[in-house]
């Protein structure tokens, strides 16, 4: 036996000669007495054996200690590739149009804004690529994005109808989400989204009514920030729980606890749930001066999670409680089955490439015309056999970040995860073993 490559052996900060032990690559965690956790420092510096078979039975039952012969690198390379290229899953991001009513300062879609909506011919070309996958896929996940997506609400309905009746008669597993600025979610629309299944809602809003007009403005530069809450107002008893991105920067970090002031002022704790989001620079489209580091950021967030449990929310509502997730890949970029589609069909494996046609893998209507050079930088990228992911101890669970951050500044792709991680297992051990204790006196 040896010691795995992703163990994690921290000081319990709420009780002495405790430790947390967390396995990266198994996600186990758990709590280990003093004397046994030298036990196993023991095996592991010096090779010790490890007396305590109960101790022995424990760590290996979370992968703390792996047979001799495992190449844990091998295992995280045959799951990413078994994922990457897994063709039961469909996953597309549709732009019904590229047109938006917002002029947001940040946006890197800012200078390819345009008024193409949705052909005809593109929406029966998407309705084929989903016909012509139907006797393959178990699953179809679609995310309607923009531009604005709810300028084009008649195609979100008219595709939806479509791929739900392909999905029926197939046996597929359908779910739909939507990026929304927010502003045109009215309640017409909100029970339209209904009808299309949309489970999952993202808006955003950038501060206090002053700050959020500034940076996210209508266009001719008017007011956005009342009609957006005002929309949640009038929704909050029917809609799902709305995801609330805060994107930061240097400039608006002052004003962002009074997003949860606005919320708590008008009953709306219940219906949304706010979190941060770094701004970074992709495609020029930013003052690199502006933008927060991942380490400034995570101080920021640690805060602001303390400051909505003051406001009402749940520690399960709380990023900085959210447990350590297992990545085989790191998103849609590098997943075969997974694409981005704008308005004009124009075909994309990133978000933030839509609408920049120069690098468009093929366009829905002829499908996919073979691989370019950025397309397999995104799909052929190997973080186990880069130099600095292959030896790190976060690389389970970061899989080595945005693959667009990767290719556009190699020097800083670290994602957030590693930032305060100590912190976040104490908090997140503590958080279990009340709910155990609290179990426990039910039971009793």
């Amino acid at each position: 036996m040896k010691a795995s490559n992703y163990n994690f052996f921290i000081p319990y900060d709420y009780e002495k000669n405790k430790y947390i032990a967390y396995n990266a690559l198994s996600n186990s965690l758990a709590l280990i007495e003093e004397d046994k956790y030298k036990k196993y420092l023991d095996f592991e510096s010096s090779n010790i054996e490890i007396d305590d078979e109960k101790l022995l039975e424990d760590l290996a039952k979370g992968s703390f200690v792996i047979d001799d012969n495992l190449d844990e690198l091998k295992v995280i390379s045959h799951d990413m590739y078994r994922t990457r290229f897994n063709t039961t899953h469909l996953s597309l991001t549709i732009a019904p149009t590229s047109d938006c009513n917002f002029r947001c300062s940040y946006c890197f879609e800012k200078n390819a804004i345009n008024s193409c909506y949705m052909s005809e011919d593109t929406e029966n070309s998407i309705v084929k690529m989903l016909e012509n996958r139907s006797g393959l896929i178990n699953n179809f996940h679609v995310t309607w994005y923009g531009g604005e997506p709810l300028l084009a609400v008649d195609t979100i309905k008219r595709l939806s109808e479509r791929f739900i009746q392909i999905c029926d008669d197939n046996k597929i597993n359908y779910s739909a989400t939507i990026v929304t600025n927010g502003y045109n979610l009215s309640r017409k629309n909100w029970t339209i989204l209904k009808y299309c299944k949309v489970t999952t809602i993202q808006i955003t809003v950038d501060g206090d009514e002053e700050t959020h007009n500034k940076r996210r403005p209508l266009v001719g530069n008017l007011p956005t920030f009342d009609k957006i809450i005002k929309n949640l107002v009038d929704l909050k008893d029917d809609i799902i729980p709305v995801n609330l991105r805060i994107n930061i920067d240097k400039t608006n970090i002052n004003q962002i606890e009074k997003v949860l002031e606005t919320l708590k002022e008008n009953n709306l704790t219940n219906a949304v749930i706010p979190y941060l989001a770094r701004v970074d620079n992709f495609n020029d489209c930013f003052d690199d001066n502006y933008c927060l580091r991942s380490n400034e950021f995570k101080d920021i967030v640690e805060r602001f999670c303390e400051k909505m449990q003051e406001y009402g929310y749940s520690t399960e509502n709380s990023k900085k409680y959210s447990y350590p997730r297992r990545l085989d890949c790191v998103c849609g970029c590098d997943v075969l089955e997974s694409y981005v589609i704008n308005a004009d069909g124009e075909m994309y494996k990133c978000w933030n490439d839509i609408g920049n046609k120069d690098i468009s893998i093929g366009n829905v209507s002829n499908n996919f015309t073979g691989p370019n050079k950025l397309y397999l930088d995104y799909m052929m990228h190997d973080p186990t056999m880069d130099g600095k992911c292959s030896k790190c101890k976060f690389l389970p669970i970061c899989m080595g970040g945005c693959s667009s951050k990767r290719l556009s500044n190699p020097y800083d792709m670290c994602d957030d995860t590693k930032y305060k991680f100590e912190e976040r297992l104490n908090n997140i051990a503590l958080q279990i073993k009340s709910k155990i204790n609290k179990e426990k006196e039910k039971i009793s």
